[in-house]
């Protein structure tokens, strides 16, 4: 037997291998792709991460999540469903056997879900559908409002105005409720400071500077400058006098209380010094040479880890925020009640009593314009709208918090420890949160891609197995058959060497492959190969040595070559297990892929063309010589 006769043996197998795995591949991505294998898994690899066990108790809660994650508009728009008619039917299908009917198997009413989706975006979905950007935001605006009560104490708002409380208000108060300012004015012997015009005014700039930050038509910095800017413009009020003694400035001097030399503030001079030293003093102290201590000392900028606490009901991060809130609740559920009705006019009635609307059936766009319109209808100032809005988002975030599975929490809370010794500054916190997230996010799909990998060649080897047995594909078959018709042997390897690639390691591309297939059913139409139920191959595979019907060893041609199959199996056993073991062993190669046999084909036509290296011209030479 000589080396090429193997080689072409071999380049028969092979090439007969990459015309079945190539329809392999076919049915496998049309199953793929209408059964949305990928977009699946992906969906089930996100409940996993999010539960934190595949088993998880809280699997209900994951679930809704999810859902709500998949209705996030960054995830919507990336999910390209197929428009043609059989796509569409299998989406109904799979519509109809998800739980509900209503929400789908990708969310409400979605039926496809996307095959990947960045890390990026599923970190901003993930941190905007718990409304973690809107409680950062609420809990600065907290601790900014107490951090202005630290100042200029508390203060009422009227339609008149800005009303402060008398001196006496404040007699069994805490110096916090206060402010700094009235301490400092106590000490000094100052009174009645709802009295100065000065201090009204600085008490009504700052209560402008946080309705400006509360409308989000100033930053967080630039709310700070501005409190400071108008802490020193109040100071300056207040010059030392030329005839303030040294001592005056002192702080012991509160406890020693001076009477003489008045000046036209009806304060002694000595008082007027130490009330304006111990306010740049304290100016100093709060908000540092360019506020940097005002924002730390407020805590004014949350750490990662109080952003992580925000999703945890029971810690005092989101006490704080939840009081906040507890301030408009009253005046918001006025509001929604009339929102409400008005909606109830329109035509969105409540369902069931529950308090769900025919809105929630909506788009988020489409519900936002039915809401502004019941707004308008109303003729809500913008106050009004500031206050709905509020309650809304408060209510909408109690919802989603309710319902987030306690391992969410426990996660967030470890990547938010982990993103904070990677924090350089202070401006980046949210962002590098973000950044964590999407990074826990990635590695876990890494893990989920390989397992998908091991199950698709799983279903490889099946889809392999069926083909070979529907096809009857017996390598041992086909081998016999190469080996003993030298046609058929040529003609095969004539056409594979068309399929060869031009170099080895070719990784086929989609077009690539489409355009392989094309060119495998041209060959084919022209091509007969030692594969199919025929009564010629089952004849040769059960080796029949007689042609009569009658006969025991051999085919009954008068009935199905199936039923003959069949009614074979019982009268050559071993036959019957070497035809089996042949589907075997073709499953097994046909699920390895037409790009593995692709490349091998390659390979082996560049070894079986190049053949054996010829020997050198020194090297005969010294053969020759030393015969």
């Amino acid at each position: 037997m000589s080396l090429p006769f193997i080689f072409d043996i071999v380049i028969g197998l092979i090439f007969i291998y990459l015309i079945l795995s190539l329809l392999a591949s076919e049915i496998q991505e049309l199953l793929t792709t209408l059964l949305q294998w990928r977009a699946k898994h992906l969906k089930d690899s996100i409940e996993v991460l999010l539960a934190g066990d595949a088993t998880s108790p809280q699997e209900d809660k994951v679930k809704d999540l999810v859902s709500k994650l998949y209705n996030d508009p960054l995830i919507k728009n990336i999910n390209q469903e197929a428009k043609g008619q059989i796509a569409q039917g299998c989406r109904k299908l799979t519509r109809s056997m998800s739980s509900g009917n209503r929400h789908g198997a990708f969310g409400e009413n979605q039926a496809s879900g996307p095959s990947y989706i960045d890390p990026d975006t599923f970190a901003t979905s993930l941190l905007e559908r718990l409304g973690l950007a809107t409680l950062v935001d609420q809990l600065i605006e907290v601790r900014l409002e107490k951090f202005a009560g630290r100042i200029v104490g508390e203060y009422s708002l009227t339609q008149g105005g800005i009303t402060i409380p008398q001196d006496d208000y404040f007699a069994d108060q805490q110096n916090w409720a206060k402010g700094r300012i009235r301490v400092i004015a106590d000490r000094a012997k100052k009174k009645h400071l709802d009295q100065d015009e000065n201090f009204q005014a600085l008490v009504e700039e700052y209560d402008d500077i946080l309705q400006d930050f509360k409308n989000r038509q100033a930053t967080l910095n630039t709310c700070v400058e501005r409190m400071g800017e108008s802490l020193n413009a109040y100071i300056a009020t207040y010059p030392i006098p030329e005839s303030a003694s040294a001592a005056s400035l002192a702080p012991e001097m509160a406890e020693f209380p001076l009477t003489e030399g008045e000046d036209e503030m009806g304060l002694p001079s000595e008082d007027i010094a130490y009330f304006t030293n111990r306010l740049r003093a304290f100016k100093s102290s709060c908000f540092g040479d360019n506020n940097e201590r005002a924002i730390i000392s407020g805590g004014l900028r949350p750490t990662l880890s109080e952003i992580a606490e925000l999703i945890n009901e029971s810690s005092h991060t989101y006490q704080e925020v939840r009081d906040a809130y507890e301030g408009i609740k009253v005046q918001g559920e006025v509001v929604k009640q009339k929102v409400d009705a008005e909606l109830v006019r329109m035509g969105y009635p409540l369902l069931n009593g529950t308090g769900s609307s025919q809105l929630d059936s909506l788009s988020d766009d489409d519900r936002g314009r039915r809401i502004n319109q019941a707004m308008i209808n109303l003729g809500f100032s913008q106050e009004e709208r500031n206050i709905y809005q509020n309650y809304e988002t408060y209510l909408h975030i109690q919802a989603v918090l309710s319902k987030l599975p306690s391992s969410v929490k426990e996660s967030l809370a470890i990547l938010a420890r982990r993103a904070q010794t990677k924090v350089q500054d202070i401006e980046n916190d949210l962002d590098q949160f973000r950044d964590e997230v999407a990074r826990w996010f990635d590695c876990s799909m890494s893990r989920a891609s390989g397992v998908y990998k091991r199950n698709a060649k799983g279903v490889a080897i099946l889809i392999g197995l069926v083909l070979a047995g529907l096809t009857n594909a017996d390598t041992f078959h086909i081998v016999n058959r190469l080996s003993h018709d030298e046609d058929l042997r040529k003609v095969i390897t004539e056409q594979a060497r068309g399929f060869a690639p031009s170099t080895n390691g070719t990784i086929l591309t989609r077009e690539q492959l489409e355009q392989l297939r094309d060119d495998a059913d041209a060959v084919l139409a022209n091509l007969t190969l030692p594969v199919g139920w025929n009564q010629q191959n089952l004849t040769r595979q059960f080796n029949c040595t007689s042609n009569s019907n009658s006969h025991p060893d051999c085919l009954n041609s008068r009935v199905p070559v199936f039923i003959a199959f069949l009614q074979m199996l019982p009268a050559k056993p071993i036959a019957s297990l070497k035809i089996f073991l042949g589907w075997l062993i073709s499953g097994v190669a046909i699920s390895m892929g037409a790009s593995f046999w692709f490349d091998l084909l390659g390979k082996v036509i560049n070894v079986r063309n190049s053949g054996g290296k010829p020997s050198s011209v020194a090297s005969r030479a010294s053969q020759e010589n030393n015969p």
